[in-house]
């Protein structure tokens, strides 16, 4: 019996080629998923940074209220001690203004209004400082939040009007006398809930700090409560 050896030719020029034809695909495919990791990558990147520039923006924010909060209880102050009421009445000195002809109940009136009127003056950079933040706390926290923060300048500039006012006089108004005084110093103990400053300028820091705390809190402070 004869048997029939078969042998079979192989062409390696064209199995060269079949393979670096896979080899190209897989070369492409590599550059391929490479590339979509880099965009990826290049998205998370981008949104922490984001995430960090939020962060940083929401803490500048927060001091900025706690010490437009601070001044304006500072401006608020009950107590005027001797020497401040003494610099102010120099202050009116300087500026030209005479208080001699005046009774004292309305020199005192415009003694105290000068006071209130320095404390605002020596405390203008909070104020700044409050300004320079409201561009990046709109951009990051939106309107609503900017919205607080003019909270705190309008409480300021209420003072400002109300210290005005209350060295001119109200010409017997007792009504407006009173809405007067309720800007001018801190209301305690009934009068502590009829405050209108004070009410306005502890809902801003309120309104702030829902929003801003538990973003620098970050997510963990939420996982460790009970």
């Amino acid at each position: 019996m004869t048997l029939a050896i078969c042998s079979t030719t192989i062409d390696w020029d064209a199995t060269g080629s079949m393979l670096q034809g896979w080899g190209a695909l897989g070369a492409c495919a590599t550059v391929v998923i490479a590339a979509m990791l880099g965009r990826a990558g290049v998205k998370d990147w981008r949104r922490q940074k984001q995430e960090e520039r939020r962060m940083d923006v929401g803490e500048k924010l927060l001091v900025a209220a706690y010490k437009a909060r601070d001044a304006i209880d500072g401006i608020r102050a009950n107590f005027a001690p001797a020497a401040e009421l003494s610099q102010a009445e120099e202050a009116l000195k300087t500026s030209g203004f005479d208080s001699s002809l005046m009774d004292r109940d309305e020199r005192g009136r415009v003694i105290h209004a000068q006071a209130i009127m320095t404390r605002i003056n020596a405390r203008k950079d909070v104020f700044t400082d409050l300004y320079a933040v409201m561009p990046s706390t709109k951009a990051f926290f939106g309107r609503e939040i900017e919205a607080q923060l003019e909270a705190f300048l309008a409480a300021r500039n209420s003072i400002h009007v109300s210290a005005e006012m209350y060295a001119e006089g109200h010409g017997g108004d007792e009504e407006l006398g009173k809405s007067i005084r309720a800007d001018l110093w801190t209301g305690h103990g009934k009068y502590a809930a009829i405050d209108p400053i004070a009410n306005k300028v502890n809902a801003a820091i309120k309104a702030v700090e829902d929003v801003v705390l538990p973003i620098l809190r970050g997510p963990q402070a939420k996982a460790d409560k009970p």
